[in-house]
C-alpha cells in the first residue's frame, strides 16, 4: 500500500512498487474500445526490471506483474472495465451484453451485462454492469515458480461507470469482483497420487476517477 509510506519494500513487492508513478497513453475509440501503444510501456518495463531480484522471471510475483507490463494485458484489463457500445442509440434502461477474454495473468472469460441507467442534464451517463467471471477452459496451463498449474474458478462482478456523453471520456468507475476456486497441478500418470489442489479466493474493487483531470490541457 503506497499510501502508508513504508520505509522498506519487501523484495516480493519490488516490481509492483516500481509501477508507482509510471505513465503511458491509452486510447478509447468512439465505440469504447481500448488501445495501448506497445512502445509506451518501455520505460515502465525497464523500471520494474531494475527492481526485480535476479532470476525473478518465474516467481509468483513476476507472473502477477505480467498483465501490467504487456500492452495486450493492459488493453484486456481496461476493456473489461469499460463498456463497448453497440451500434444503436442508447436510451435509458437499454441493456446489452459483452464477452471479454483475459489471456494474461490468470486466463479468464468475463460475461457482462451493461445497462444505461440515466443521463443527467449535464450529459453525464450512468451505466451499470453485472456479470460472471470464470476460468478460461481453453487457455494453456499457467507456469508459476517452476510449477504448472491449471486454474478453475468462478465468481461474479458488479459495478458502474459514468461517462461524459459530450466527450466520451470516462469520469468515474467502480468494479467489485469476487472469485473462488482452486489451482491444480496436472498429472497424466494414472498411478500417481491425487493431484495437489490449492484453494483460492480473489476479492477486488477497482476504482477510477478522472473528475479532477484537466483534459483540455492535453
Amino acid at each position: 500500500d503506497s499510501s502508508r509510506g513504508v520505509s522498506h519494500v519487501p523484495k516480493e513487492a519490488a516490481g509492483f512498487a516500481a509501477l508507482l508513478g509510471g505513465t503511458y497513453v491509452m486510447t478509447w475509440t468512439p465505440r469504447g474500445e481500448v488501445l495501448v501503444d506497445a512502445n509506451a510501456l518501455d520505460d515502465i518495463r525497464e523500471a520494474v526490471r531494475r527492481e526485480l531480484p535476479e532470476n525473478a522471471e518465474k516467481t509468483p510475483a513476476a507472473t502477477l506483474l505480467a498483465p501490467y507490463l504487456d500492452e495486450t494485458g493492459i488493453e484486456e484489463a481496461a476493456q473489461s472495465q469499460m463498456p463497448r457500445y453497440p451500434d444503436v442509440i442508447l436510451t435509458e434502461w437499454f441493456s446489452w451484453s459483452a464477452r471479454d477474454v483475459l489471456s494474461q495473468g490468470l486466463p479468464a472469460v468475463i460475461q457482462s451485462k451493461w445497462t444505461m441507467r440515466t443521463v443527467d442534464a449535464d450529459g453525464l451517463a450512468s451505466i451499470d454492469v453485472s456479470g460472471s467471471v470464470g476460468a478460461d477452459r481453453d487457455a494453456s496451463i499457467v507456469e508459476i515458480a517452476g510449477m504448472e498449474l491449471r486454474y478453475d474458478f468462478s465468481g461474479t462482478r458488479q459495478g458502474g461507470v459514468q461517462i461524459d456523453t459530450r466527450s466520451g471520456l470516462l469520469v468515474d468507475s467502480t468494479m467489485y469482483q469476487r472469485l473462488e476456486g482452486d489451482a491444480t497441478e496436472p498429472n497424466d500418470d494414472e498411478n500417481a497420487d491425487e493431484p495437489r489442489k490449492i484453494s483460492l479466493t480473489f476479492e477486488s474493487q477497482v476504482t477510477l476517477n478522472t473528475k479532477d483531470k484537466k483534459w483540455d490541457e492535453w
